[in-house]
């Protein structure tokens, strides 16, 4: 049985907009600037790229409110300014945060 969604409340260009991250440095420093407990939780990670990937995951779900999955891309402002956070380098981006410990980022969030 196929359900209806009926009328449409975003366009599709509305609907991307609302799942992109900005770029503006307001916008990173209002939204996406961690807390002391937030750095706590984030650096129980022991692995850089474990660091990087949580932290990822917590700050796009409380801005836009969507997992990391969903989003199309990430600015490269958004995880440098991360990073700056967390204390990690850049050699953690060639690695993939995504990969097995996904599953665990979100249980960890939740």
């Amino acid at each position: 049985m196929k359900i209806a969604r009926g009328r449409e409340l975003l366009t599709p260009d509305q609907r991307l907009a609302l799942m992109q991250i900005p770029e503006d440095e307001w916008v990173l420093g209002t939204y996406y600037t961690f807390s002391k407990q937030d750095l706590e939780i984030i650096n129980k990670r022991r692995r850089e790229e474990n660091r990087l990937g949580f932290a990822v995951q917590l700050a796009v779900l409380r801005y836009p409110g969507w997992p990391y999955t969903h989003i199309k891309g990430i600015p490269d402002s958004f995880i440098h300014y991360i990073l700056k956070q967390i204390g990690a380098t850049s050699s953690s981006l060639s690695l993939d945060p995504q990969g097995i410990t996904r599953s665990s980022f979100t249980r960890n969030i939740s």
